[in-house]
Order: structure tokens, then C-alpha cells, then sequence
């Protein structure tokens, strides 16, 4: 029971650490970008969110390709973050969602 909570839990936040604070006003925006090995090698590419919000039917293994080539001369340099170990120590301003 542990394995799962703790499991569930991780990717739970590790979600929401890819789309808290994103702006949603075109579909360039909708998901955080992180670049780190552990997003990328350990965490199948998830860290071309971005990506995956575009095509989520493509494997992980092309989504670096199809960021390159598609996305990433159109994605705000603010929505390069990294989010898996680095920013689970750091405050994540809030954003009032109710506006």
C-alpha cells in the first residue's frame, strides 16, 4: 500500500508541477518544459509537455524531434522550467485560478 501511495502521490504533484501557472491562452502555453535528465531518460521525454499536449498518440521517444521541429521557436522561454527535483524545494508563486 505504501509503494502505491507513494507512487500516486509523485505523480500527482509532478502533474501538476508541469501546468500550474501556465497561462492556457494558446495551445504554446498550456504546459511547463523541462529538459533534465530525469524528465528525459528516466521520465520517458515527459519533459517535452509540450509535445505531448500536441500529439499525446507519439511515442516518447520522438517527442524531442517533434518539439525541435514544430514547437519550440513558438514556446514562451518562460515555459522552460525545470520541475522534477530542483523545484519541488521551491515556492511556486500562485495564481489565482477563480479570475
Amino acid at each position: 500500500m505504501i509503494p502505491w501511495i507513494v507512487t500516486y502521490w509523485h505523480l500527482a504533484k509532478a502533474n501538476w508541477l508541469q501546468h500550474v501557472n501556465c497561462d492556457y491562452d494558446s495551445l504554446y502555453t498550456t504546459a511547463m518544459n523541462d529538459f533534465n535528465i530525469d524528465s528525459r531518460k528516466l521520465g520517458f521525454n515527459i519533459g517535452y509537455h509540450t509535445a505531448h499536449h500536441w500529439f499525446p498518440g507519439l511515442h516518447w521517444s520522438l517527442l524531442e524531434e517533434f518539439h525541435n521541429t514544430y514547437l519550440a521557436s513558438h514556446i514562451p522561454e518562460n515555459y522552460y522550467t525545470p520541475i522534477w527535483f530542483s523545484s519541488w524545494f521551491k515556492k511556486k508563486p500562485s495564481k489565482n485560478i477563480l479570475k
